[in-house]
């Protein structure tokens, strides 16, 4: 990578996290989202009890993954059962959306596209406020920028079926509407002509990534009469 494009990824993350500290004692928000994983870190660290769900969706009786709620419980745990913990954390991650949008786009195009994406996104009122109330919603604009470029790749280097896989897998754990990438995946993919027997292993390690994350909520819906399954 050269100095220049070096530079600018390392002003981008010092700017944007810099912003994020000035404003965040007055943004912070501590709302339902942010008591449910205070609650999941005292049942997991305390109770001892492992959840098989993550948080239910807007659709009443549907669940996303639990991988979230893991993470977000060890970090209070980390921090001793501080709800700071988790707000530094997901304001240092949220730094790096303006980084993350000129690396990509950067490549896709060139640094000058990528850096007016990226001072769109440093500017966008939409994801600094969501920052400020630690959830799953963060990592839309993430998932979903890194799932165009991880298309656009794709066409080119089929071991990004992986990373599809990755994305696909996570998708579950995160957000209710990124469930849209699998119909858009399979699309992109017929279109392209990808679903080939030339291409069955990366095809086979895609579809077992998924088929891993699917774990919890399945088990979770032999457990308990596919309560899951019927509110499909």
């Amino acid at each position: 990578m050269k100095s220049g494009k070096r530079f600018i990824i390392y002003l981008l993350f010092v700017i944007s996290f810099l912003l994020y500290l000035y404003r965040y004692p007055k943004m912070l928000a501590f709302d339902a989202d942010q008591q449910f994983y205070a609650n999941q870190y005292l049942l997991l660290f305390q109770d001892h009890k492992l959840t098989l769900l993550g948080i239910e969706t807007s659709v009443g009786g549907m669940f996303v993954g639990p991988f979230y709620t893991y993470v977000s419980s060890l970090i209070y745990w980390l921090f001793s059962g501080d709800p700071i913990g988790i707000f530094l954390t997901t304001l240092f991650f949220a730094s790096f959306q303006p980084v993350l949008t000129f690396y990509l786009f950067a490549k896709l195009k060139n640094d000058k596209v990528g850096l007016v994406a990226a001072l769109l996104v440093l500017l966008s009122s939409s994801l600094w406020n969501k920052a400020f109330a630690p959830s799953p919603i963060n990592f839309l604009y993430t998932m979903g920028l890194v799932f165009f470029y991880t298309l656009v790749e794709l066409k080119e280097n089929k071991k990004y079926f992986v990373y599809l896989g990755i994305l696909l897998a996570l998708s579950i754990h995160i957000h209710f509407s990124l469930f849209f990438f699998f119909p858009i995946a399979i699309i992109f993919s017929l279109w392209q002509g990808l679903i080939t027997k030339k291409n069955a292993a990366y095809l086979f390690k895609t579809a077992s990534i998924v088929f891993i994350s699917l774990l919890p909520l399945l088990i979770f819906d032999l457990r308990h009469n596919f309560f899951i399954t019927g509110n499909l």
